[in-house]
Parts: C-alpha cells; sequence; structure tokens
C-alpha cells in the first residue's frame, strides 16, 4: 500500500528490548506488523498485492472500497479482511485514519491454528457474505494503544491480543464470515488443504469442504503435494499418534475418538502396518524415541 509515512512502522534498525529469536530472524519477513496511516480527504490509496492478509481498520473517516464485483462504504468504526492477493480499489470519502493489520496466513497459539478453527464448518452461502465488521469497544481501544516500537515481537504480542479480543468480542459465525476469503480452495489449495485439515478427516470429508469432486480433488492434490491423499492422510494420522503417545497419553479410547478409527482394532492394526510394532510396544518407547520418529515423519507433513 503507498501511504505517508507509518505512525507506527519505519525504516529504522529492528529494536527489540530483549534480543528475542523473532525480531532478529534472516529475512525481515516477520508473521504481523501493525501500520497506522493518515489519508486527506478524496485520495487514491494505491494497494500493492503481497502475499500477507490484511484486516483494514478505519477509527475515523469514510473510505470506498471496490473489491471485485462488490462496492463497499466502509464507515468509521468499521474494518474490513483483505486476503492475500486481493487488489481492491480503496479511495477516501472523508480525512482518514487507517490501521492495517498485515499479517501470515495463520494466527497459531499453543501450536493450533486459531483462524482454520473458527472458519472450519462455516456454511458455503455465508462465506459468500462480506467481511466488514463493526469494531468493538475493546478493539477500538487496543487500536488507540499502540506505540510506535520497532519491534517485531511487539506486534505479534498485539496480534494475539487482537485475536483474543476478537473471540471475546464477536460471535464465532461472526468472525467465521469475516475470515472466510482466506480459505478458498481456488486461490491457494496446499494453503487451504493445510488450514482446513482436522484429526479424523477423510478424502471425503476434505473435497466436501473445497467444493470439488472428489476424483478431480485427489488429481489436484497429488500436483500440489506430490503424494495421494491417501498417503497424506496416513503421515497426518502417524504424526498425530506419536505425538499423542510421547505427550503421555495411552488411553486407547482417548486416541481412538481423536484420530478417527473407527474402534481399538483399527487403531492396533494401524500400528502394525504404519509403525512396525503393535500399539502396547509403541507407548512403551522412551519419549526420546518417539521425538525422533516424530521429526522423521513431519517431513512429509505441513
Amino acid at each position: 500500500m503507498k501511504q505517508n509515512r507509518s505512525l507506527l512502522t519505519d525504516d529504522r534498525p529492528v529494536q527489540c528490548p530483549v534480543e528475542c529469536p523473532v525480531c532478529h530472524h534472516q529475512g525481515g519477513v516477520f508473521p504481523a506488523c501493525f501500520r497506522k496511516m493518515r489519508f486527506p480527504a478524496d485520495t487514491a490509496v494505491d494497494w500493492a498485492a503481497n502475499k500477507s492478509n490484511h484486516v483494514l481498520f478505519l477509527p475515523k473517516g469514510a473510505l470506498h472500497i471496490g473489491l471485485g464485483r462488490d462496492n463497499i462504504h466502509l464507515q468509521a468504526g468499521q474494518c474490513i479482511f483483505l486476503a492475500r492477493n486481493t487488489s481492491p480499489e480503496i479511495r477516501t470519502v472523508r480525512a482518514s485514519e487507517i490501521v492495517l493489520l498485515d499479517f501470515t496466513n495463520r494466527i497459531s497459539l499453543g501450536g493450533h491454528d486459531c483462524l482454520t478453527q473458527i472458519v472450519a464448518g462455516l456454511d458455503s452461502a455465508d462465506s459468500r457474505c462480506l467481511p466488514v465488521l463493526d469494531m468493538s469497544e475493546g478493539v477500538a481501544a487496543l487500536l488507540g494503544e499502540l506505540r510506535p516500537i520497532g519491534s517485531p515481537c511487539y506486534h505479534m504480542l498485539k496480534e494475539y491480543e487482537l485475536y483474543m479480543l476478537l473471540t471475546n468480542d464477536y460471535t464465532r459465525d461472526e468472525l467465521a464470515r469475516f475470515f472466510a476469503p482466506m480459505l478458498h480452495a481456488t486461490d491457494d489449495f496446499r494453503t487451504f488443504v493445510i488450514n482446513n485439515y482436522v484429526e479424523g478427516d477423510t478424502l471425503d470429508d476434505i473435497a466436501q469442504k473445497a467444493n470439488l469432486s472428489k476424483n478431480y480433488f485427489a488429481q489436484r492434490f497429488k500436483q500440489h503435494f506430490g503424494m495421494t491423499p491417501h498417503h497424506w492422510l496416513v503421515k497426518q494420522k502417524v504424526r498425530k499418534l506419536l505425538q499423542m503417545v510421547a505427550s503421555g497419553c495411552s488411553d486407547t479410547k482417548v486416541i481412538v475418538e481423536k484420530l478417527g478409527f473407527k474402534n481399538q482394532v483399527g487403531l492396533y492394526l494401524f500400528c502394525r502396518r504404519n509403525l512396525d510394532c503393535t500399539f502396547t510396544e509403541l507407548t512403551r518407547k522412551i519419549t526420546s524415541d518417539i521425538a525422533k520418529k516424530t521429526a522423521c515423519e513431519a517431513g512429509g507433513g505441513f
């Protein structure tokens, strides 16, 4: 986005008070960045498409946004989600203050992809709704408190704080409709599969989420992943099984339910076929051995 100088970030070197590894990551591409900008009335906001997703918050002013076939009049106190690789035409109607959050395809907390969990199960009709929300008081307060700190970890912490406010102030359906544009299979097939897969899913389940026939989905899957969906799903189940056992879970009923086995016999046969051992033998292995297997199996995963 072409704009006057950002009020939150600038071209100074990264300044991290704790010298964390996130801020000193080579390459200068960070998971989250807030930018605050001001524009006079009747000004075009030139949008530079990139690989980040964006949430555009409008604390003050008014914007006209052309997004595909949709013409959106964004009022002060509203926000809009703009998926990566989109090219909206944005123009100020009045003098406006914009806060823009650029973030990667995931917001992960505790090892879980938060946005995937929110959007999973969204009805296809709902996914066509415009991704616009009225800002809650909590969100508006967070944006007003943002400081011009040149530290990527600061922006990541504020992103997590924003996510927690969103889940507290809005319903699951509201957030699912808001973030739905980032999870279209036609935009990025590989990302769509990874973001929508949950333990226990079958080929039919994922193909249905993508709104594609099973055969066509399988063809595209092999093109993008270099293996059949069945092979990939088995590798994900092996990886998750090893993680559960390594964390101390040996309750076969819990594992069967979590990983989508039909019964305990199915779990035992799966171990024999894919791990060359019985489930009992697997649980007796020391944690370090399982950790090594987990790292090996993850090579064909996400």
